[in-house]
């Protein structure tokens, strides 16, 4: 172990106190403490006075430092080998209300959380504190009761670093928050988190225009939900034959006119409304601003309402000619949000498009440029890797395979976060806002 003169030890002491962060700050006094003591010290019992001799400093003030320290249940290393630690030797440090907490130190009763109990907490709660005004990003789940081996959904709550060690004090200098009060937050903010649910799943299942449709992914769709197939009841089926390019769109080498095609599309849009209803799906936003991990939920639905930036559109002649294949890369409408806690991350969504499923003529001008869409697909999956735009940043991509994609009835029911956004938790402040 790294020894330590008086001077260094004065100087930790004083980077302690004027450290703003809670942990750091506990760490730096116990690094004062770990230097000074060795086994013997530990095993015949500890007292401030002896910690005070051994470090030529004033125990007095010290041990006002780590009575601090303990209140802020960030205690030194050596404070939680209660088997190895007097017990009257660090009396003097411990608060003195009789029914004070202790749940922290006390881990023999300690069961982990279950990974279903984790995962639906920090989903309800969109991975956010809910009881700081800002709603920092959680760092702890909380046994609400204080019973450390009460591990169940019910006494479960996510909590981040600034408000953790409020629900465990009874200091004055804290805001000592009640078991009662963490239920209300709880029950308060995980209900605002709702709100935004189904607000944007409402906005995903209404269309005025549509502009794509995938088919057969559609129809696999139509199955998982325990119904018949639809294709075979197309009203105009396509006919094989060699040198056409057959397309939901009219192209001068389409198998069908465009009355058959216009009466196929709208047997297409009378199928995804009689779905829509039936469908759970996640928004796309909510994976952005870090509200859900999106590596637990390949495979599911996602919906989205937002705007997307087109990239890669190729022209209609360009497939007409090749019958749909031409030199490229594929066609994708994208967005990102940069992440402000993790300044070198971006999420970006990438929805990878297939061109025979372009509803209309008109689709490849719109998709083209910016616009505001709303539809639902399905996450393929996530990868990580340096971003091609920016040059540096990690970018966390998120592929969707898009089942169909429209225009919002109402541009007021759509999400208004841009598809070049910076600093998630803003931006999650925004779908909060809306939906007030």
């Amino acid at each position: 172990m790294e020894e330590y003169d008086d001077e260094e030890l004065e100087t930790l002491l004083d980077r302690a106190q004027q450290e703003d962060d809670m942990r750091r700050r506990a760490i730096l006094w116990g690094k004062c403490i770990l230097h000074v003591l060795s086994l013997e010290d530990i095993q015949e019992g500890l007292t401030f006075e002896k910690i005070g001799e051994m470090s030529d400093l004033e125990a007095g003030s010290l041990a006002n430092q780590m009575q601090a320290v303990f209140e802020m249940r960030s205690p030194p290393a050596f404070l939680k080998k209660e088997e190895a630690v007097d017990a009257t030797s660090v009396s003097d440090i411990q608060p003195k209300d009789d029914n004070a907490d202790t749940s922290e130190i006390e881990m023999s009763n300690r069961r982990p959380w279950p990974k279903k109990v984790v995962d639906k907490v920090l989903t309800d709660c969109h991975h956010r504190c809910c009881i700081c005004p800002d709603h920092r990003r959680v760092a702890n789940i909380h046994h609400i009761d204080g019973d450390n081996s009460n591990s169940v959904e019910d006494n479960a709550v996510g909590l981040c670093g600034e408000c953790h060690p409020d629900v465990h004090t009874k200091s004055t200098m804290r805001r000592n928050i009640t078991e009662d009060q963490v239920r209300i937050y709880k029950r308060e903010w995980t209900e605002k988190c709702r709100n935004i649910d189904s607000f944007l799943r409402t906005s995903v299942s209404e269309f005025r225009g549509m502009y794509y449709v995938n088919v057969h992914r559609l129809d696999a769709l139509y199955r998982e939900c325990g119904k018949p197939s639809f294709l075979p009841n197309i009203p105009h089926q396509y006919p094989a034959q060699d040198g056409h390019y057959n397309t939901l769109w009219g192209n001068p080498k389409n198998s069908l006119d465009w009355i058959k095609l216009a009466e196929n599309r709208a047997f297409y849009e009378e199928c995804l409304c009689e779905l829509t209803p039936e469908l759970t799906m996640f928004d796309i936003n909510l994976f952005e601003v870090r509200a859900i991990e999106p590596e637990e939920k390949i495979g599911s639905l996602v919906g989205f309402s937002c705007q997307f930036i087109g990239q890669d559109i190729p022209t209609q002649s360009e497939l007409t000619a090749g019958n749909g294949e031409y030199i490229g890369p594929p066609p994708t409408m994208r967005r990102e949000v940069v992440d402000a806690i993790e300044t070198e991350s971006v999420t970006e969504t990438c929805m990878i498009l297939d061109s025979t499923y372009m509803f209309a003529d008109s689709s490849f001008i719109h998709f083209s440029d910016h616009g505001i869409w709303n539809g639902f697909g399905r996450i393929m999956k996530c990868r990580n890797a340096v971003g091609s735009n920016d040059g540096h940043l990690l970018r966390r991509q998120i592929v969707v395979s898009p089942i169909c994609i429209g225009t919002p009835p109402d541009h007021l029911r759509q999400s208004r976060i841009p598809p070049d956004a910076q600093d998630a938790d803003n931006q999650h402040n925004k779908l909060v806002d809306l939906v007030a």
